[in-house]
Protein backbone atom coordinates (compact mmCIF):
# COMPACT_ATOMS: atom_id res chain seq x y z
CA UNK A 1 0.00 0.00 0.00
CA UNK A 2 1.57 3.37 -1.12
CA UNK A 3 1.87 5.57 1.70
CA UNK A 4 -0.23 8.67 1.36
CA UNK A 5 1.58 12.26 2.45
CA UNK A 6 0.44 15.64 2.16
CA UNK A 7 2.47 16.01 -0.72
CA UNK A 8 1.06 12.92 -2.42
CA UNK A 9 -2.16 14.57 -2.08
CA UNK A 10 -1.25 17.82 -3.14
CA UNK A 11 0.49 15.81 -6.20
CA UNK A 12 -2.43 13.62 -7.12
CA UNK A 13 -5.03 16.73 -6.63
CA UNK A 14 -2.95 18.93 -8.94
CA UNK A 15 -2.78 15.89 -11.44
CA UNK A 16 -6.88 15.09 -10.87
CA UNK A 17 -7.32 19.05 -11.29
CA UNK A 18 -5.12 19.27 -14.87
CA UNK A 19 -7.45 16.02 -15.92
CA UNK A 20 -10.22 18.25 -15.48
CA UNK A 21 -9.20 20.63 -17.11
CA UNK A 22 -7.90 18.46 -20.25
CA UNK A 23 -11.84 17.59 -20.56
CA UNK A 24 -12.90 21.02 -20.76
CA UNK A 25 -13.58 21.84 -17.25
CA UNK A 26 -11.57 24.92 -16.84
CA UNK A 27 -14.05 27.64 -15.66
CA UNK A 28 -15.42 24.78 -13.40
CA UNK A 29 -11.78 23.80 -11.98
CA UNK A 30 -10.51 27.53 -11.35
CA UNK A 31 -13.91 28.28 -9.69
CA UNK A 32 -14.09 25.00 -7.31
CA UNK A 33 -13.92 24.20 -3.95
CA UNK A 34 -10.37 22.18 -4.70
CA UNK A 35 -9.03 25.29 -5.21
CA UNK A 36 -9.34 26.17 -1.74
CA UNK A 37 -8.24 23.06 -0.84
CA UNK A 38 -4.87 23.03 -3.02
CA UNK A 39 -4.10 26.48 -1.01
CA UNK A 40 -4.73 24.72 2.20
CA UNK A 41 -2.75 21.57 1.50
CA UNK A 42 0.10 24.10 0.44
CA UNK A 43 0.33 25.97 3.71
CA UNK A 44 -0.07 22.48 5.39
CA UNK A 45 3.04 21.33 3.48
CA UNK A 46 4.29 24.38 3.24
CA UNK A 47 4.48 24.85 7.13
CA UNK A 48 5.91 21.40 7.85
CA UNK A 49 8.51 21.89 5.88
CA UNK A 50 9.69 25.26 7.37
CA UNK A 51 8.86 24.49 11.35
CA UNK A 52 8.59 20.84 11.31
CA UNK A 53 5.53 18.95 12.86
CA UNK A 54 4.55 21.49 15.54
CA UNK A 55 4.10 24.22 12.87
CA UNK A 56 2.13 22.00 11.28
CA UNK A 57 0.29 21.24 13.41
CA UNK A 58 -0.54 24.91 14.54
CA UNK A 59 -1.88 25.52 10.90
CA UNK A 60 -3.46 22.64 11.12
CA UNK A 61 -5.40 23.04 14.18
CA UNK A 62 -6.12 26.40 13.23
CA UNK A 63 -9.07 25.81 11.17
CA UNK A 64 -9.51 21.79 11.26
CA UNK A 65 -12.74 21.48 9.66
CA UNK A 66 -10.97 23.10 6.74
CA UNK A 67 -7.54 21.30 6.74
CA UNK A 68 -9.77 17.80 7.47
CA UNK A 69 -11.96 19.01 4.15
CA UNK A 70 -8.69 19.49 2.01
CA UNK A 71 -6.98 16.31 3.06
CA UNK A 72 -10.33 14.37 2.30
CA UNK A 73 -11.35 15.56 -0.50
CA UNK A 74 -8.18 16.13 -2.33
CA UNK A 75 -6.86 12.14 -1.65
CA UNK A 76 -10.21 11.25 -2.35
CA UNK A 77 -10.02 13.07 -6.00
CA UNK A 78 -6.39 11.72 -6.49
CA UNK A 79 -7.44 8.54 -5.70
CA UNK A 80 -10.33 8.23 -8.34
CA UNK A 81 -7.69 9.65 -10.66
CA UNK A 82 -6.93 6.37 -12.89
CA UNK A 83 -10.24 5.08 -12.76
CA UNK A 84 -11.39 8.41 -13.82
CA UNK A 85 -9.17 8.16 -16.89
CA UNK A 86 -10.46 4.90 -18.00
CA UNK A 87 -13.55 6.16 -17.68
CA UNK A 88 -16.13 6.79 -20.99
CA UNK A 89 -14.32 10.65 -21.62
CA UNK A 90 -18.66 11.86 -21.98
CA UNK A 91 -20.19 10.45 -18.61
CA UNK A 92 -16.63 11.06 -16.54
CA UNK A 93 -17.11 14.84 -17.93
CA UNK A 94 -20.47 15.40 -16.66
CA UNK A 95 -19.27 13.50 -13.26
CA UNK A 96 -16.72 15.50 -12.46
CA UNK A 97 -18.17 19.05 -13.67
CA UNK A 98 -20.94 17.98 -10.54
CA UNK A 99 -18.26 17.25 -8.64
CA UNK A 100 -16.50 20.22 -8.76
CA UNK A 101 -19.47 22.39 -7.63
CA UNK A 102 -20.41 22.73 -3.83
CA UNK A 103 -19.38 24.31 -0.91
CA UNK A 104 -15.55 24.09 0.76
CA UNK A 105 -16.79 22.88 3.60
CA UNK A 106 -19.64 19.68 4.15
CA UNK A 107 -20.97 21.68 6.97
CA UNK A 108 -22.20 24.13 4.83
CA UNK A 109 -24.24 21.73 2.18
CA UNK A 110 -28.03 21.76 2.28
CA UNK A 111 -29.99 19.09 -0.08
CA UNK A 112 -29.69 21.70 -3.00
CA UNK A 113 -25.59 21.70 -2.75
CA UNK A 114 -25.11 18.58 -1.89
CA UNK A 115 -24.60 16.79 -5.25
CA UNK A 116 -21.11 17.42 -5.78
CA UNK A 117 -20.22 15.09 -2.70
CA UNK A 118 -22.55 12.77 -3.47
CA UNK A 119 -21.10 12.24 -7.24
CA UNK A 120 -17.84 12.01 -5.35
CA UNK A 121 -18.89 9.55 -3.11
CA UNK A 122 -20.03 7.68 -5.99
CA UNK A 123 -16.53 8.10 -8.15
CA UNK A 124 -14.58 6.81 -5.03
CA UNK A 125 -17.13 3.38 -4.83
CA UNK A 126 -16.53 2.90 -8.54
CA UNK A 127 -13.00 3.40 -8.16
CA UNK A 128 -12.60 0.88 -5.60
CA UNK A 129 -14.50 -1.60 -7.90
CA UNK A 130 -12.37 -0.51 -10.39
CA UNK A 131 -9.40 -1.18 -8.49
CA UNK A 132 -10.70 -4.65 -7.44
CA UNK A 133 -11.14 -5.53 -10.93
CA UNK A 134 -14.57 -5.49 -11.16
CA UNK A 135 -15.26 -2.84 -14.42
CA UNK A 136 -17.45 -0.39 -12.99
CA UNK A 137 -19.94 1.66 -15.05
CA UNK A 138 -21.21 4.92 -14.13
CA UNK A 139 -24.77 5.54 -14.51
CA UNK A 140 -27.57 7.70 -13.52
CA UNK A 141 -30.02 4.26 -12.25
CA UNK A 142 -28.30 2.64 -10.82
CA UNK A 143 -25.25 4.97 -9.86
CA UNK A 144 -23.05 2.34 -10.50
CA UNK A 145 -23.08 -1.27 -11.70
CA UNK A 146 -20.59 -4.08 -12.10
CA UNK A 147 -20.85 -7.86 -12.82
CA UNK A 148 -19.59 -10.93 -10.59
CA UNK A 149 -19.70 -13.91 -12.09
CA UNK A 150 -21.12 -13.49 -14.93
CA UNK A 151 -24.18 -11.59 -11.95
CA UNK A 152 -24.96 -7.60 -12.70
CA UNK A 153 -25.25 -5.81 -9.50
CA UNK A 154 -27.01 -2.39 -9.39
CA UNK A 155 -25.31 -0.33 -6.57
CA UNK A 156 -27.15 3.13 -5.54
CA UNK A 157 -25.14 5.18 -3.45
CA UNK A 158 -26.40 7.24 -0.49
CA UNK A 159 -24.89 9.72 1.31
CA UNK A 160 -27.29 11.14 4.45
CA UNK A 161 -26.35 14.39 6.12
CA UNK A 162 -27.22 12.62 9.50
CA UNK A 163 -27.53 9.36 11.11
CA UNK A 164 -31.32 9.74 11.05
CA UNK A 165 -31.38 10.51 7.45
CA UNK A 166 -29.90 7.28 6.68
CA UNK A 167 -32.92 4.79 7.38
CA UNK A 168 -34.74 7.23 4.62
CA UNK A 169 -31.80 7.15 2.64
CA UNK A 170 -31.78 3.66 2.83
CA UNK A 171 -35.16 3.12 2.52
CA UNK A 172 -35.33 5.14 -1.04
CA UNK A 173 -32.33 3.39 -2.39
CA UNK A 174 -34.54 -0.13 -1.86
CA UNK A 175 -37.26 1.52 -3.98
CA UNK A 176 -34.73 2.44 -6.76
CA UNK A 177 -33.69 -0.63 -6.96
CA UNK A 178 -36.27 -2.54 -6.55
CA UNK A 179 -37.47 -0.26 -10.14
CA UNK A 180 -34.07 -0.96 -11.35
CA UNK A 181 -34.14 -4.40 -11.39
CA UNK A 182 -37.54 -5.12 -12.74
CA UNK A 183 -35.46 -4.58 -16.16
CA UNK A 184 -32.48 -5.68 -15.43
CA UNK A 185 -31.26 -9.01 -16.40
CA UNK A 186 -31.95 -12.14 -14.60
CA UNK A 187 -29.87 -12.92 -11.65
CA UNK A 188 -29.22 -9.24 -11.14
CA UNK A 189 -28.86 -8.09 -7.70
CA UNK A 190 -28.91 -4.70 -5.82
CA UNK A 191 -26.98 -3.39 -2.83
CA UNK A 192 -27.00 -0.15 -1.25
CA UNK A 193 -23.90 2.21 -0.81
CA UNK A 194 -23.95 4.42 2.84
CA UNK A 195 -21.97 6.68 2.82
CA UNK A 196 -21.18 7.56 6.84
CA UNK A 197 -18.76 10.39 6.71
Amino acid sequence: MERVTWDWIINGLDDALDFCRSLGLVRQVETSRFQEHRACLAELAAALTTGGQEAARSVFDGNRLRALAALTEGAELAEILPFAQSAPPGTVKRKLAEVLRGPTLPTDEDPNTNQARNILFELNLASKLWRAGLGPELGEHPDVRCWVDGRALYVHCKRPFSAKGARQAYTDALGQIARDLGSAPEGARGIVALSLD
